[in-house]
């Protein structure tokens, strides 16, 4: 079983922990969270030798990683044979010791065998098309409001208030730290986030941290809150001229406009509709239902003269913004990793926008701590540049630490230290990496995103899917290039169970490539889509082949001349006595999977003459072609029979199958491909063994049943597989002289 995961380990043992007991209770029991923790530690060098042990290393190199082996692991034999054998072989030789040194450290020392869900990171970037990320060129939007002095005491006797809190025992640090970072985010806002809090009803519910600061706020008297009500409107006026240069009155393209607040959001939104008309401005609101949430962006993204999305926290989370090409936040969470999920609303996989989103902060007057938590996040984190999804357990850590100093010193422990934080995270960085690096899984799915995308974009699957449908009655139309529709009449002329399943898709666009589903906001028709699901299950249970007889001109031949192609699936067969083992030591699912890598189903055609010789010419062969003259018999019962009147129809049928069979027999899918799956099997079996033997050496005395159960298995193996065949279709294809088949006809 493979464990799906974008967590990371470090920063997050706890959690991570949690999950590989759900997948292994023996190995990873939930109360030994310190021993865990420790061996996250141990494994840190690990992890960094692992990914440094590339195939261009030269003997030296090679030599010191060995060295570092050697001493973190005096009694791995077999580690420290591959090691030496890497320093000690020829300069050709050594990229393939170095990857199978490599790949044992994997096996062994990894924490678990799992497949990485893709994170948004520099090294992501280079394979899958994720726009990017960068800041725009006016940053900072620059926005004069008379009420910064006055949030600026606030913020500051908070402060005081909490520290007391805090000695006297009140409050612990997490609480007050909690409590600051939002009053410290509400400061930095526009005036209308604090008014907001105070001027509902204080219930004694809600968040704790904004109960918190209502409470205080709430024996501050009314003066401050008079304040901020005096001048709201004017900062929001300011606020939209700013917001109507840059993202209307310029060419920007579409702008996302968010805040933290909803009170905020809205009234931003109320008042660039009072500037500029409701129909250039979209609102994505937590108050709002979720169809009037999908409307506002459907209508933001297909509307040319719907420039703005005006948002709160809402927008944050799950939905896709990728075609942004401006964010502009109109003040910042203090927590980064908020602001690395509101970036990664538009920093996504695209096809048609190739600019990196820009993002720009809006700043109310002279603010020492919005300031410098801006400062933090673009000079540290760098989140405004590249994603930081993968620190988000160690950027919570980092940020606790320094909202306890803030509590103590103020808004200067937010730039204390910005290089010394900047390289604490790049470092936290590799680390991650190698050690993501170590657990991925292992050489046999190396590829396996490669393939998928592969997949994506071969129209082979697609075309062979058009073709069935068609031929069972099926009128298609392409409503877009990579698209398909299915009209509902005429009927599918398949049983009608196979119909019923079908159903929900006709008269649906269906995407026939990732670019196309993409583009169009389509499902994708690929394995794992109901359609396609529906018509393989079909398909493998039916019994029903296809047949066909087709005429073919061939000068010079006369009377027409049979020939007879079967289409053979040949794959894998019982092999009863090797899955009984499998079964009784609980690696049956194992087993299908390796012989399927092993030998995979694989079409087989073959065409003879009626005497059963084999055909390997090319009016034998090659596909029905209209264009070249080929002509369907299928419709026409009386030019067949003519055609075949000279021949023992009914003997030359009955015996081409067995023909057929014995063409397939000298096949290498029937010779040696049975005899190479052995092997090949035969060889995983022995590279789990190897593993399990490794890690058992290494402590995880969980697997010993796991090694008993393969080596069972190994012993069970047999010299060949079995193989199974069945007949997906047969037909007759009969070649003659056209000039002569002219005659005939006349």
């Amino acid at each position: 079983m493979l464990l799906l995961s974008a967590t990371p380990v470090r920063s997050n043992e706890v959690a991570f922990l949690d999950l590989l007991n759900l997948l292994d209770p023996e190995n990873y029991p939930r109360d030994d969270v310190e021993s865990f923790v420790d061996r996250v530690r141990i494994r840190d060098q690990v992890a960094l030798i692992h990914e440094a042990l590339t195939d261009d290393l030269d003997r030296f190199d090679v030599s010191l990683y060995a060295d570092q082996l050697a001493q973190t692991f005096p009694h791995d034999d077999a580690l420290q044979s591959r090691a030496k054998h890497a320093v000690r072989c020829s300069d050709d030789e050594r990229p393939d010791a170095v990857r199978r040194l490599r790949h044992y450290l994997s096996r062994t020392y990894r924490l678990h065998h799992r497949l990485l869900r893709t994170r948004r990171s520099r090294r992501i970037g280079a394979h899958f098309d994720v726009r990017g990320r960068w800041c725009a060129e006016s940053f900072v939007v620059e926005v004069a409001d008379e009420t910064d002095r006055l949030r600026r005491n606030l913020a500051d006797a908070f402060r005081m208030h909490l520290a007391e809190q805090l000695e006297t025992g009140v409050l612990d640090e997490a609480q007050a730290a909690a409590a600051f970072a939002r009053m410290a985010a509400m400061c930095g806002s526009h005036p209308t986030a604090l008014l907001s809090l105070t001027e509902s009803t204080w219930t004694g519910t809600g968040d704790p941290s904004d109960l918190l600061v209502a409470a205080w706020l709430s024996s501050r008297g009314d003066h401050w809150r008079r304040e901020l009500r005096a001048y709201a409107s004017s900062v929001t006026d300011r606020l939209v001229m700013a917001l109507d240069r840059m993202a209307i009155t310029k060419d920007r393209g579409k702008v996302v406009v968010i805040s933290a607040f909803s009170a905020v959001a809205e009234a931003v939104a109320d008042a660039l509709v009072r500037r500029r008309g409701e129909h250039r401005v979209a609102t994505h609101l937590d108050h709002h239902s979720r169809s009037e949430q999908f409307d506002a962006v459907e209508r933001w993204r297909s509307q040319a003269e719907c420039r703005v999305l005006v948002s709160d926290a809402s927008a944050e989370e799950g939905i896709n913004l990728q075609t942004a090409s401006v964010i502009v936040h109109l003040d910042l969470p203090w927590e980064a990793f908020r602001v690395e999920q509101r970036i990664g609303r538009a920093d996504r996989f695209v096809t048609d926008n190739d600019l990196p989103v820009e993002s720009a902060v809006v700043m109310y007057g002279e603010q020492p701590l919005a300031r410098n938590w801006l400062a933090y996040l673009r000079e540290a984190c760098g989140v405004f540049d590249a994603s930081v999804s993968s620190l988000q357990y160690a950027l919570a850590d980092m940020e606790a630490a320094m909202l306890r100093r803030v509590l103590r010193d103020g808004a200067g422990a937010l730039t204390a230290d910005l290089p010394g934080q900047k390289e604490e995270l790049a470092e936290e960085a590799r680390r991650i990496v190698a050690h993501d690096s170590l657990d991925s899984v292992g050489s046999q799915h190396d590829d396996l995103n490669k393939r998928v995308r592969y997949a994506d974009t071969d129209r082979t699957l697609a075309s062979a899917l058009k073709t069935w449908l068609e031929g069972v009655g099926a009128r298609l139309t392409e409503p877009h290039e990579g698209t398909m529709r299915i009209a509902r009449k005429p009927r599918l002329q398949v049983p009608f169970s196979l119909e019923q399943k079908v159903a929900p898709w006709l008269d649906e666009e269906l995407a026939l490539t990732r670019t196309a589903a993409v583009r169009h906001r389509r499902p994708i028709v690929r394995a794992g889509h109901g359609l396609f699901d529906a018509v393989a299950e079909h398909l493998q249970a039916t019994d029903r082949g296809v047949a066909f007889a087709f005429w073919r001109p061939v000068a010079g031949v006369w009377p027409p001349e049979p020939l007879f192609r079967t289409d053979f699936l040949v794959r894998v067969g019982e092999n009863a006595r090797l899955h009984g083992v499998a079964t009784q030591n609980g690696l049956a699912d194992w087993l299908t999977a390796a012989i399927e890598n092993a030998m995979p189903p694989v079409v087989e055609s073959v065409t003879v003459r009626r005497d059963g010789t084999e055909v390997t010419a090319a009016e034998g062969t090659r596909p029905f072609s209209q264009r070249r003259g080929d002509r369907n018999l299928m419709a026409g019962t009386d030019q067949f029979a003519d055609l075949t009147a000279h021949l023992d129809w009914r003997a030359l049928c009955s015996r081409a199958l067995g023909h057929a069979r014995t063409v397939l027999a000298r096949r290498q899918c029937f010779d040696e491909a049975p005899m190479e799956a052995a092997g090949a099997l035969s060889e995983a079996i022995e590279g789990q063994l190897e593993t399990l033997r490794a890690r058992n050496d290494a402590g995880n005395r969980g697997d010993i049943s796991q090694q008993i159960g393969f080596e069972r298995l190994a012993a069970a193996v047999p010299g060949q597989l079995d193989v199974a065949w069945e007949v997906l279709g047969c037909g007759a294809i009969l070649c003659g002289d056209p000039a002569r088949m002219r005659t005939a006809n006349a």
